[in-house]
């Protein structure tokens, strides 16, 4: 047995107590009665923000498709896709959504679907009731004043 000065390091994780923090403001989708939902056509953050002022707007749950997930601007539960969640609102607003098969399936319970995208040939064009070809960054803030 050899001595030596060998002093333990101070712990690296210290214990600030319980932390106070609001729960979650969101219901799941799936009890949603109007959904506000994003794609890649929102083409940036400062598009995803508009979609998300209207959302606030509309008092409508804020979700996005596999890209919108992709790019950070929703999380899981907030992803509608026949592979995440599978949603029938009263009201879908697919904002930039292409409507590719597996989004288009995840929604088919939606009593009433409205599509805003820039390409007239987008399959969410096919599943929508009402549809609007134009760009959503110029559209949604037109939109957004006529709301509030």
């Amino acid at each position: 047995v050899v001595a030596n000065d060998f002093a333990a390091p101070e712990p690296r994780i210290r214990d600030l107590g319980p932390v106070e923090y609001p729960p979650h403001q969101w219901r799941p989708l799936t009890r949603a009665k109007v959904i506000v939902s994003a794609g890649r056509g929102v083409k940036d953050a400062e598009g995803f923000a508009l979609v998300k002022q209207l959302a606030e707007k509309l008092g409508a749950e804020l979700a996005g498709d596999q890209s919108a997930r992709d790019s950070g601007w929703v999380d899981e539960a907030h992803q509608v896709g026949v592979t995440a969640q599978e949603v029938a609102p009263d009201l879908y607003l697919a904002v930039g959504l292409r409507g590719d098969t597996l989004h288009n399936a995840a929604i088919v319970g939606a009593k009433q679907v409205v599509a805003i995208h820039s390409n007239p040939d987008a399959p969410i064009f096919a599943v929508a009731d009402y549809g609007v070809v134009a760009d959503p960054k110029v559209i949604l803030p037109k939109l957004i004043t006529q709301v509030g």
